[in-house]
């Protein structure tokens, strides 16, 4: 298994990746940290809570969540689905929900950006590890 870290452009917030040699680890590790059942998964983006206790003060977490997946299902449709789930997440960071409209606008042009800046990261990070 490796992990590695994750984040977007100008972004104090990160998330971990792990990518698991097989299926079969990959949800071994799902049953032991995530309370849902994903038994029929080949990938999961698991969001961390927003705030975090440091001492007596709830402090911002920049740890946002883990992506986990499995060398077996690197797909395009895998990885872009999980992205997806990330960059989500972290837009909720920014503006605490998501609204598309009717049209192309700023807000939908800066979530577009935020997922490009993520899957080319993304993508830059897996062949550094050697997973591509």
């Amino acid at each position: 298994m490796k992990r590695f870290k994750l984040s977007t452009v100008n972004s104090k917030y990160w998330i971990w990746v792990r990518v698991f040699d097989d299926l079969k680890s990959m949800l071994d590790y799902a049953k032991k940290t995530n309370p849902e059942d994903l038994a029929g998964s080949v990938g999961y983006f698991h969001p961390y809570w927003r705030e975090i206790l440091k001492g007596k003060k709830w402090i911002d977490n920049p740890n946002t969540g883990e992506l986990v997946i499995n060398k077996k299902h690197l797909g395009n449709v895998v990885i872009s689905h999980e992205l997806v789930h990330v960059a989500i997440w972290l837009w909720r960071r920014k503006y605490k929900t998501l609204k598309l409209g009717d049209h192309v606008d700023e807000k939908e042009e800066e979530f577009c950006y935020l997922y490009g800046d993520l899957f080319a990261e993304f993508i830059s990070k897996m062949y550094k590890h050697n997973l591509y």
